[in-house]
């Protein structure tokens, strides 16, 4: 499933029972949760390309746990918790 179609299912649901402004607050969150991962992803990429053109292949494995935890806690969104 792609970003667009979750977005869409999602916020058909919420109009239904939420007030606008509420709707609206959860597609900034959900848009800024998609750019905020694409760019952790974006950056994960450069990183393995610049470690591959030095040479190396050893990836910074606990700076990608880390990240991995970082994304995690996103998903968690607690600042939307309770506003539906």
């Amino acid at each position: 499933m792609n970003k667009e179609k979750l977005t869409a299912e999602l916020v058909c649901l919420l109009e239904v029972a939420a007030p606008p402004q509420a709707v609206a607050a959860f597609k900034a969150e959900l848009e800024s949760f998609f750019i905020s991962g694409s760019a952790r992803i974006d950056l994960i990429g450069k990183v393995l390309e610049l470690d591959n053109e030095l040479g190396g292949y050893l990836f910074d494995i606990p700076l990608l746990d880390e990240t991995e935890k970082a994304i995690a806690q996103v998903s968690e969104a607690p600042s939307m918790k309770g506003q539906f």
